[in-house]
């Protein structure tokens, strides 16, 4: 009873166990290995339990991260170890949440909100794709033009004609 108390303390999760139930079920095992597979599902129980709390509150934690990017990302600074300082976490320890939760490093996630965001300029400005760039956050034109043919296979000026009505 103990353990469960400080368990549910420490981590301020509260477990679904019914203590009573456990107790009553503990005192009719008779043998070693019952004792032992009891006690066993109780842990994977509380490990179940931790492990939701961890996923949830990475869950939330990306989410913020995200808005952040997508309020942020024309600051040419904008990088994984300013937005770690901003969660006061490590860049090393953010990188992993960020990647595992969304399939994809940070710095490719803020360079594709970038690109997505030229995209959108070049569809609604008549501005040079200097300007664009820069307004995306790309601080390096070459860099933006590199970038934008990779992920999208022409250049920008190209894409930018695709657009122009015939």
């Amino acid at each position: 009873k103990a353990a469960l108390n400080d368990a549910a303390r420490y981590s301020r999760v509260f477990f679904e166990t019914n203590l009573h139930d456990f107790v009553d079920t503990l005192k009719k095992l008779d043998t070693l290995p019952a004792i032992e597979a009891h006690f066993a599902a109780l842990f994977r129980t509380i490990i179940l339990h931790l492990d939701l709390r961890k996923e949830q509150k990475h869950a939330t934690l990306v989410e913020k991260v995200e808005r952040f990017i997508a309020d942020d990302f024309a600051n040419p600074n904008l990088s994984l170890e300013i937005i770690a300082d901003m969660v006061h976490l490590s860049s090393g320890h953010l990188s992993q949440v960020f990647r595992h939760h969304t399939g994809q490093p940070m710095p490719d996630y803020i360079r594709n909100v970038r690109l997505n965001h030229a995209i959108e300029l070049m569809r609604s400005s008549r501005d040079t794709l200097d300007v664009i760039a820069r307004q995306s956050g790309f601080v390096n034109t070459s860099y933006f033009y590199r970038a934008f043919k990779r992920q999208y296979g022409v250049t920008p000026a190209e894409f930018r004609t695709k657009l122009a009505p015939s």
